[in-house]
Formats: structure tokens, sequence, C-alpha cells
């Protein structure tokens, strides 16, 4: 399947800030949107010592991205458009509860984990339907936070434009399927086999 987890990341990226550890975030302090207990559960997972998310590096943010959220809602197998914006509310409110909605918008088992009836039920949705129908789930979702007075209008400035962009993917694809080849005419293996096959093309 295509990756654009790359191009993916530096989308969510525009809308994560450095470093921070504002007194109603929940999340704590955060650097480059990763909180201080995701990259204690990364080093540990590393066998490395805790430190500072301060001291989180670019390969490490990019690596946390890839293997806690990418990876979890399994964005490869997803359409593109719909990788970003199921990825983008996975960084944003957790995986599992991203996974959910989108199961919730297609109509399968709401269990948290993207498996294979669930990307089958998404890849035959229409990605921009998926995509707004989505987004509206998760605006919904944002509004009833108790600390929506706090952050919902940077949410909702986050969220239109993961909106659009996610819009704007669907329509133009990140990455094209390039056409499968198609197999050369194996060449004759024996002498015999040659003279008939050079009389067939004669005939022709």
């Amino acid at each position: 399947m295509r990756d654009n987890f790359i191009q993916c990341l530096a989308e969510t990226l525009k809308w994560e800030g450095g470093f921070s550890n504002h007194p109603d975030d929940p999340g704590g302090a955060t650097n480059f949107g990763v909180i201080q207990e995701r990259y204690d559960e990364y080093n540990k997972d590393r066998g490395q010592p805790a430190k500072s998310v301060k001291k989180i590096t670019k390969a490490e943010v990019d690596d946390i991205y890839k293997r806690y959220y990418w990876d979890k809602v399994v964005a490869d197998s997803l359409p593109s458009g719909v990788d970003l914006v199921v990825f983008d509310f996975g960084v944003n409110s957790g995986p599992s509860r991203a996974v959910k909605y989108a199961q919730k918008l297609v109509g399968t088992d709401e269990d948290g984990v993207m498996g294979p009836v669930t990307i089958k039920a998404i890849q035959e949705l229409s990605p921009d339907l998926f995509i707004r129908k989505y987004m509206d789930q998760r605006e919904s979702y944002l509004r009833g936070l108790k600390t929506f007075p706090v952050f919902g209008k940077g949410w909702l400035r986050r969220t239109t434009g993961i909106r659009a962009k996610g819009l704007s993917l669907a329509s133009t694809p990140l990455h094209t399927q390039q056409p499968i080849p198609v197999p050369k005419k194996p060449e004759p293996f024996s002498l015999l086999e040659k003279i008939i096959d050079i009389i067939l093309r004669l005939f022709k």
C-alpha cells in the first residue's frame, strides 16, 4: 500500500506548537504535540532513561507519530485524505477514539481497532463523504468537552484546516498508483518451439 505518512505528519505538525505546559491542558507538558507521558512510554519501550519532553528530537517525534498514531489507525490502508483526518483525530484525541468514530460512521463494531472489516467499509465509501461526516462528528465531540471554552477556537481552526486539506487530498491523491506492467510473452525454450513460433507469426 502507499505510504503518505511524511506528508500527512507535516500537515498535522502545522497545528502542533513547540513546548507548552498549560494548566488547563490534561495532557500536561507537551512538545510538538507529544505529551510527557507518551515520551516516557516511548523511552521505556526502547530501554532508554526518562527525560523531559523538552529534549525530544525531530527523529523521535517522527517515530512516535508513526508508531503510536499512524500505525495504530492503519492509515496506510486508508484512502488519501481519509488517512489524514483519521490520523489527526487520533493524534488529538487518541487512536482508539479516532477509530471508534470511523467505525460508527461506516456501521462496523465500535471496538476501537482498525481491522479489515472496518477498512473495507471505509474504502467502499466516498472519501469526500467520509471526510465531511467524520469531521462533523469530531467537531461535535470537541464541543462537548469541558475545556472547549478554553481551547475551542484553536481546535476548530485546526479541524477546519484538516477538513479542507483532507478534501483536497481526496481529490488529488498524494501518490498515484502506477499501472501494473503487462508481462512479456516468454521466449520459446527449444529450437522446435522457435520454428513453430515463427511459422505462426507468418500466418497471422
